[in-house]
């Protein structure tokens, strides 16, 4: 069986307007597939992304300013869906936040056969 591409941009639309808010958080534990969301969230972080889509392709962009969410170090980031559940758990390198600076994240979900 091959799924064509409509029934692949279908699912990418279905995810793309499920994508709800964008939170970073404080815990740089491993991700694992049974993790639900973030483990230290920062509610001050969360926020409505920009999401686009392309052929296969949902594009998500999420900005912090410089005024938003200082005096934390950042380790995880969660893209949420409008039921409040997590469609991934992202860790990276400490960034630690202040007023001199903004936090640019894009991320890409590609939906292909397997």
């Amino acid at each position: 069986m091959v799924m064509v591409n409509v029934g692949l941009n279908r699912i990418r639309d279905l995810i793309a307007n499920d994508i709800s808010k964008v939170e970073l958080g404080t815990d740089g534990t491993t991700p694992v597939e049974s993790d639900t969301g973030l483990k230290s969230p920062v509610s001050e972080t969360e926020k409505t992304p920009s999401v686009s889509t392309y052929d296969k392709l949902v594009a998500i962009r999420y900005i912090l300013y410089s005024t938003e969410g200082n005096g934390n170090t950042y380790r995880e980031m969660s893209v949420e869906s409008t039921n409040g559940t997590s469609f991934d758990r992202t860790t990276f390198y400490d960034i630690v936040k202040d007023n001199t600076f903004e936090i640019h994240i894009r991320k890409r979900y590609f939906v292909r056969n397997g």
